[in-house]
């Protein structure tokens, strides 16, 4: 029995293991069902796909045999499916013209995740589409369910269902958008980690040179355009628009960092711009739109004189 094999099966060992430690219920237990992808990531993106598939099939049946199969199923597709496809695309390279090896893009991998939030939010629309007030109304009996029975901070009932209202409209892009973070998380803290041993099969990317396919811009665009619609398409709009828009907050940190390398005081302006963007969250609107600019305008290539990937390739 190699080596590898039993790496990829102490990877899935350890992926379930962290999976069911949310069942304990405390702080620290939530933590590690959130690094459920870490060794499913470490062993794909440091050992390879097929080793990866194997560590998710381990974990599943685990769960499987730990919970009921409903909780495998969704370990199956919100923490082992995205680390498949990504580790799938992630470990593609191609010789150039000049003879280096080239990588999968990383912005395409962060367009790709984008892309499956975006469908699964398709088919939840979809499938309370016919429940009453659609995904929204959903949502909110679900918060309604949540809090039935607690006291929101001395708070009257009209004032708690009037937060009900608000959250449950985009409370689907809210659970997409941190599971798209929850997945990136795990995917760079299992590449730098094997980077830093020499043990990644592909080598890290510079952060400041990320950049992003078009047709995101376009769905972006798309999306917001249908946010002003009413109803069921209006709600499925913006909550797309919410979900479309995370990639670009990435694209614009990139920016911000590239254009800031020849700032005097840039550790500090950075330091600022990321507990800005923790403490108030709307700052990320900014950042956003400057990721949206960039597709379009090319700032870095404007005002550092970098090179688009586009036509590198």
């Amino acid at each position: 029995m190699s080596r590898q094999f039993l790496l990829a099966v102490g990877a899935g060992a350890l992926a379930a293991l962290f999976y069911v430690a949310v069942g304990l219920g405390s702080f620290g237990s939530l933590i590690l069902a959130y690094l459920a992808q870490l060794p499913l990531f470490a062993i794909g993106l440091g050992a390879g796909f097929h080793l990866a598939l194997l560590a998710s099939g381990v974990g599943t049946v685990l769960i499987a045999a730990a919970l009921p199969l409903s909780a495998a199923g969704l370990f199956l597709l919100t923490a082992a499916l995205p680390v498949l496809v990504l580790t799938n695309r992630a470990l593609l390279s191609r010789t150039g013209p000049d003879g280096r090896v080239e990588w999968y893009p990383p912005g395409h991998l962060i367009a790709i995740l984008n892309g499956l939030a975006l469908a699964a939010l398709v088919g939840a629309a979809l499938a309370f589409w016919g429940h009453d007030g659609g995904m929204v109304g959903a949502g909110r009996e679900l918060l309604a369910e949540m809090l039935r029975g607690s006291v929101v901070g001395g708070l009257s009932e009209q004032a708690v269902a009037a937060a009900q209202n608000r959250l449950a409209w985009f409370l689907p892009a809210l659970v997409l958008s941190s599971w798209q973070i929850m997945v990136m998380v795990n995917g760079v803290l299992a590449q730098g980690v094997l980077s830093r041993f020499s043990l990644a099969i592909r080598p890290g990317a510079p952060f400041r040179e990320l950049w992003l396919p078009q047709w995101l811009s376009v769905a972006l665009a798309a999306a917001l355009v249908a946010s002003f619609l009413p109803g069921r398409i209006g709600d499925l709009g913006g909550n797309a628009a919410i979900v479309a828009a995370l990639p670009f907050v990435f694209l614009g940190l990139s920016v911000i960092h590239a254009l800031s390398v020849r700032w005097p005081a840039r550790t500090f302006v950075l330091v600022c711009l990321y507990v800005a963007l923790f403490v108030a969250g709307w700052p990320a609107l900014i950042v956003a739109a400057i990721g949206f600019l960039e597709t379009w305008l090319s700032l870095r290539q404007r005002f550092s004189g970098g090179r688009r990937q586009d036509e590198e390739e």
